[in-house]
């Protein structure tokens, strides 16, 4: 685009003594000047110009022809562009430069290619990298374990150490990072030391919550009696009876009688072994700070009535 000097004076219709349509087409094509320089020159709005231009069916850039610098062919570009276009497409761009910066010829040129020994499997590759050792990751990484462990590693601070179990007093190693934290030889000194420690038994367990109350009031063994009874002595989820749970079958709290204090008959239910922990682990589930949601309720309900369906 050529930029208008604000003080120069340009001819006008009357002057060069032509009409409207003959005085757009000279300044388009003689003195190359855009839609905006024009709108400039006579100070009025591009769209105005724009109209003209249309109106009259003025081109609004010139072409030329060149010659296309690696395949020899004429194309026409713009006449702003023609000191600077050299190729007709990018493919002749693109296969020129390959053929004029290849190899030697290349500004970053270091030499191609060089021969070297891997000094892991003695094989020759090739490489641009001076520094490279190993024609493959697997040769590396074969090399790095025979050569870089142990001693010979660059973080290697002595080996691991000995250290007394503190509940069979073996000794075991560790790793030097871990000698604060480590304290037994196994897990199952772990957990021997645990359950004789007494650390997260009863009270000391974060999880206590007071433990068993056997006390379920005056009536109890009375109220145990007559559930029994009514559900025939029989697993109310399983329908498992007396003779095959090999004992009477547990009589389990629906609201735990650590709430409710409750021993009527409608919240009590008979139950094998395997469905009163299955019971009291829906409790758990659902039971949060002395309030059972509403899910113990309809999970209980879905067992009694067989129904596993959401």
């Amino acid at each position: 685009m050529i930029v208008v000097p604000e003080r120069m004076t340009w001819p006008s219709i009357e002057e060069l003594d032509v009409d409207e349509s003959e005085f757009f087409h000279i300044m388009a094509s003689e003195f190359h000047l855009s839609q905006t320089d024009i709108a400039n020159i006579l100070g009025c709005s591009h769209t105005t110009i724009w109209k003209r231009f249309e109106k009259y069916d003025i081109t609004k850039k010139t072409h030329s022809e060149i010659v296309c610098e690696y395949c020899g062919r004429l194309h026409e570009v713009y006449d702003s562009h023609k000191d600077s276009v050299r190729f007709c497409s990018e493919e002749c761009c693109s296969d020129w430069f390959s053929e004029k910066f290849k190899g030697e010829n290349a500004p970053g040129w270091k030499g191609g290619k060089i021969k070297k020994k891997c000094e892991k499997c003695g094989n020759e590759f090739e490489t641009y990298d001076e520094k490279q050792r190993f024609c493959s990751t697997t040769c590396h990484g074969n090399w790095l374990s025979k050569n870089n462990r142990g001693g010979k590693h660059p973080n290697w601070n002595g080996g691991k150490i000995t250290l007394e179990c503190d509940f069979c007093d073996k000794t075991y190693k560790v790793a030097p990072n871990k000698k604060e934290k480590s304290r037994f030889c196994s897990r199952e000194c772990y957990y021997n030391w645990r359950r004789e420690s007494n650390i997260t038994t009863g009270e000391n367990n974060s999880r206590w919550k007071g433990g068993h109350e056997y006390y379920r009031g005056k009536n109890w063994f009375q109220k145990r009696k007559k559930t029994l009874e009514r559900d025939g002595y029989k697993c109310m989820i399983c329908g498992k009876d007396k003779k095959e749970i090999g004992r009477n079958p547990d009589v389990h709290h629906i609201i735990p009688y650590r709430f409710s204090k409750n021993n009527s008959l409608p919240n009590l239910i008979s139950l094998c072994r395997e469905h009163h922990t299955e019971v009291e682990n829906l409790l758990n589930k659902y039971e949060k700070g002395g309030y059972i949601r509403d899910g113990y309720f309809i999970e209980l309900n879905n067992l009694l009535t067989g129904d596993s369906s959401d």
